[in-house]
């Protein structure tokens, strides 16, 4: 697992996890342009504040003990 910033490509997931949001709430969404004008406008700052969680690169680095990354601290 790695947790980094919100890259611009990750846009469609995001809409993607919005419109699942929105379905399981059973609440009316935003449209794509809506959503994307909202996420990206600068009061809103939600860009700076994103970040994302992936899987993968679980096998390109070794974990040990307690679920740390061997080697590292923090």
């Amino acid at each position: 697992m790695r947790i980094r910033r919100y890259r611009q490509e990750d846009l469609p997931g995001l809409v993607h996890i919005h419109r699942a949001a929105a379905q399981a709430d059973d609440i009316a969404m935003m449209n794509d342009a809506e959503f994307e004008a909202w996420f990206t406008a600068p009061e809103v700052d939600a860009v700076s504040n994103a970040v994302v969680i992936t899987d993968d690169d679980d096998e390109l680095n070794p974990w040990g003990q307690a679920g740390t990354l061997d080697g590292l601290q923090g």
